[in-house]
């Protein structure tokens, strides 16, 4: 619950420890009420006990509209999505997304009616992906659109190949050091299926640039 004033320490009459305990004022998020408890205990408490914390989290996502049945949308999920990426480090997209510095917008970061507003007027469709223009851009209106994912394939492949590259993943894989598809991928941050087209000429050879 929410700080809103620090008490004076004291015995916490409902509990078996006989040693004072510092208390505060505390307000539960759902009612409102203004309580005392015991510091530890307030701060760990999300209500006073008014309502369960479950009912407390439905009751904020269903402000914006997008929890149906306790289950938020496909448009918030990806909007959370984005704001992983970028913001949380253990998220397993936050290396290359935050630890490059890659943002999401203040308007779009701290309202989700802003980014869904934008979205739905821009070509948002639940089988498109949302696009960086430039790929070292942070996510905001100037630097985002809607495309498919095949165009998201090639974009991210030229973004991490170029003709030199692909010369040196032919040599890898026919040098006889065991190297496949899958392997080279890794090592190259793209997917095997690329690789393919590479070593078989297919892509970024002369003439398919």
């Amino acid at each position: 619950m929410k700080l809103i004033k620090k008490l004076k320490s004291r015995i916490n009459p409902n509990s078996k420890r006989l040693y004072k305990m510092p208390w505060g004022l505390f307000e539960c998020p759902a009612c409102k009420k203004i309580i005392e408890r015991d510091y530890h205990n307030g701060i760990r408490q999300k209500t006073c006990g008014c309502i369960s914390f479950i009912d407390v989290a439905r009751k904020t996502n269903t402000k914006h509209g997008e929890c149906i049945n306790g289950k938020s949308s496909h448009l918030y999920h990806r909007w959370r999505s984005i704001k992983k990426r970028c913001y949380d480090p253990k998220n397993d997209g936050y290396k290359w997304y935050g630890a490059r510095g890659i943002k999401m917008c203040d308007e779009w970061k701290n309202d989700f009616k802003a980014f869904k507003k934008w979205v739905l007027k821009n070509g948002y469709q639940k089988h498109l992906h949302i696009d960086r223009k430039n790929n070292d851009g942070n996510y905001s209106p100037e630097n985002c659109q809607f495309i498919t994912h095949l165009e998201n394939s090639r974009k991210q492949t030229n973004v991490k190949l170029n003709f030199e590259k692909a010369q040196e993943i032919r040599k890898l894989y026919q040098g006889g050091m065991g190297f496949t598809h899958d392997s080279l991928g890794k090592l190259y941050g793209v997917c095997g299926g690329a690789i393919h087209k590479i070593v078989n000429y297919k892509s970024w050879s002369k003439g398919l640039l």
